[in-house]
């Protein structure tokens, strides 16, 4: 039954990502055609609509942090399983921390 719950937990998740993806990208290329047309009104609400400059740093915080992850994933399995999960589980908050600490000093060091 748990199994059952979490294969239509993943399933709605994947559909509903892939759902928002293409709603966001289908309504940034019809702003960006307004305004290109000059259709756009001044009474018009226009939506925030971040450059790809910014993009880029978070895909490269979470790649940083899938990177950190997937080391103490690595670290995990050398380990003897004889330790405590408690070390393992502490060894995989420790990469990704240092992660997230690693690639607030790069966005830091880009908006300057």
């Amino acid at each position: 039954m748990n199994s059952d719950l979490g294969t239509i937990a993943i399933v709605l998740i994947i559909f509903g990502s892939i759902v928002i993806t293409i709603r966001l990208l289908l309504q940034g290329r019809l702003w960006k055609k307004l305004i290109e047309n000059n259709m756009v009104n001044e009474n018009m609400d226009l939506p925030n609509l971040e450059s790809f400059d910014n993009y880029k740093l978070s895909w490269l915080k979470w790649g940083i942090v899938i990177i950190a992850f997937s080391l103490s994933l690595i670290i995990i399995n050398v380990i003897p399983a004889e330790l405590s999960d408690v070390l393992k589980i502490g060894i995989s908050g420790i990469f990704i921390g240092i992660a997230f600490i690693i690639s607030y000093f790069i966005s830091v060091n880009s908006n300057t």
